[in-house]
């Protein structure tokens, strides 16, 4: 975690120009690929510790200040994305659904109630639909892709492995299927995030990481992305000859 990391909160240096309120730092620019390529993310580990965050991407989306709850947060995000379509399509598979019956009947005749074995199969099919999802979710992490919406083929879940999720003993892995070459990478499911951010917040936040960097990475302590001179602008008065007074502006600055 970092001692200091705030910039885009805190109180910042200004400047006397006549700037133009309009053209506030924005964040298109992040939300290309090269925002990919420039920063760090959870599955980028060649990236790691290079800059002052390892998880740099998380960190424009949150602006919390350190990785995990960056991470946290954003998994949290994208596990509601998954759980959606995971559960829109559990609900059009007759075979999952005709199992989630099944085992909510025995349940409930177990426990004396088959009259609500209708309901508990309703449970059974949304836990089993957030199962996949968290499973969605580690596949994402580690490297790997998941369709935005699946089939049949796609789903790695199987009811058994269910029952096993989160537990001490959890051994799930024969559910994971083959490698899915078709789908979206997390990268791509971060930029989906990013694209329903504030742009202004997400400028802000990408100038954080390029502060933040320079400062720790290349060791340019002394940079401050608020106080960077944009334009400048002299006035200078030349004494000719017979008293003879010349005035003129000068300008120099980024376009």
């Amino acid at each position: 975690m970092l001692e200091h990391f705030k910039m885009a909160s805190d109180s910042l240096q200004s400047g006397n120009g006549n700037y133009n309120s309009g053209d506030s730092v924005r964040g298109e620019f992040v939300r290309g690929d090269s925002a990919n390529e420039d920063f760090s993310n959870g599955n980028r580990g060649d990236m790691a510790g290079a800059g002052s965050l390892d998880y740099e991407l998380e960190y424009i989306l949150e602006g919390h200040a350190s990785d995990r709850e960056n991470l946290e947060t954003v998994a949290s995000k994208l596990l509601m994305v998954r759980f959606v379509p995971d559960y829109a399509y559990i609900q059009t598979d007759p075979e999952k659904k005709a199992e989630a019956e099944a085992a909510a009947l025995t349940l409930c005749t177990v426990i004396g109630l088959p009259e609500l074995a209708e309901g508990a199969a309703q449970g059974i099919l949304l836990a089993w639909a957030y199962g996949e999802a968290i499973m969605d979710i580690r596949t994402l992490i580690s490297g790997g892709k998941v369709p935005l919406v699946k089939n049949a083929e796609d789903w790695k879940l199987s009811l058994s492995g269910l029952m096993q999720l989160g537990s001490a003993g959890e051994n799930v892995a024969a559910d994971n299927g083959k490698d899915m070459e078709s789908g979206l990478a997390y990268r791509e499911y971060l930029r989906m995030l990013l694209f329903l951010k504030s742009q202004d917040e997400v400028g802000m936040r990408t100038l954080d990481m390029v502060e933040q960097n320079l400062k720790i990475r290349y060791g340019q302590t002394f940079f401050r992305a608020d106080a960077c001179i944009s334009r400048v602008e002299f006035h200078s008065t030349c004494n000719l000859r017979r008293g003879i007074m010349y005035d003129f502006p000068t300008y120099f600055g980024y376009n």
